[in-house]
């Protein structure tokens, strides 16, 4: 991660394209899929009125 903004890609796109993001697996394994799930399912409800 860069600490200066200047230094981060600045698309979406350039993220993707980036090359630790090419040597990513494509498939999702299970224990990710649960990973995400789990952080989704931990996420506190905020009021409306907050």
């Amino acid at each position: 991660l860069r600490i200066k903004q200047v230094d981060r890609p600045a698309t979406y796109d350039e993220i993707q394209a980036s090359p630790a993001m090419k040597s990513l697996p494509a498939e999702i394994t299970k224990e990710e899929t649960d990973m995400v799930r789990n952080v989704i399912a931990n996420i506190p409800i905020i009021p409306e009125d907050y």
